[in-house]
């Protein structure tokens, strides 16, 4: 499991412990913009013209203040977004940054 499968479920386990709701990711895929610009997903994706983007997030959370927390792992970010989804912050996490740092293994 890598860095941001590691964040995500440690996003995951917080927000079912705060009694969340798990929105269905297919539901939410066609609600939240894709792209290049901050809070879109994808970020950096790069693809053929022509070529459908077939690219969802990996995890969508939401916790008990109607925040949702978004597992964007293709951008290795997380992204919150408020209850109309505008988007609060993103954190992106770069490999580099963990490095000689103790990361917990399961």
């Amino acid at each position: 499991m890598n860095l941001i499968n590691k964040i995500c479920v440690i996003i995951t386990f917080i927000s079912l412990n705060n009694f969340s709701q798990n929105y269905d990711l297919i539901e939410i895929k066609n609600t939240i913009k894709f792209g290049n610009g901050f809070g879109d997903l994808g970020k950096n994706l790069q693809f053929n013209a022509g070529t459908p983007l077939n690219y969802v997030p990996d995890d969508i959370e939401v916790d008990i203040n109607n925040n949702f927390y978004i597992c964007d792992r293709f951008s290795k970010r997380i992204l919150k977004f408020d209850e109309n989804l505008n988007t609060l912050y993103e954190i992106t996490i770069y490999d580099e940054h963990f490095v000689g740092k103790k990361v917990i293994h399961n």
